[in-house]
């Protein structure tokens, strides 16, 4: 028999080891931006109470600012995200370059030990 036989055949291509999810999650940087292509892009919205919510970065169809930049309105397909805060002009620009990884939502009270940079006090999603 010839040893070639099988080189004709198409060979099962070998599996990948992929390392279990939760090994995969503690190994993610936890960074408020983006540095580099990560996948997937999406942006994940955190409450003071705990409570979490994301929108992949894909289905951002536009997205616009105020001219005190006190409010930001982001159009993700159907699903409407207004956040509201203090200096959002880089945060409204990071979200731009799909940058953004992370928003947090502060108490108001605390705004004044913030200097320049942008601050959410709040965050509300609805459905378009």
């Amino acid at each position: 028999m010839n040893r070639d036989f099988l080189s004709n055949f198409e060979r099962p291509k070998p599996k990948r080891e992929e390392p279990p999810a939760e090994a995969e999650a503690s190994t993610l940087p936890d960074e408020a931006e983006y540095t580099e292509s990560e996948y997937p892009l999406n942006v994940c919205y955190v409450w003071p109470e705990g409570n979490q919510a994301f929108s992949e970065y894909s289905r951002l169809a536009g997205g616009k600012i105020n001219a005190d930049y006190t409010c930001i309105q982001l159009n993700f397909g159907g699903e409407i995200v207004e956040l509201t805060g203090i200096a959002l002009l880089p945060l409204f620009e990071s979200l731009m370059g799909h940058r953004r990884k992370f928003i947090y939502c502060d108490d108001a009270r605390y705004n004044d030990l913030v200097e320049d940079a942008p601050v959410v006090n709040e965050i509300n999603i609805t459905q378009a």
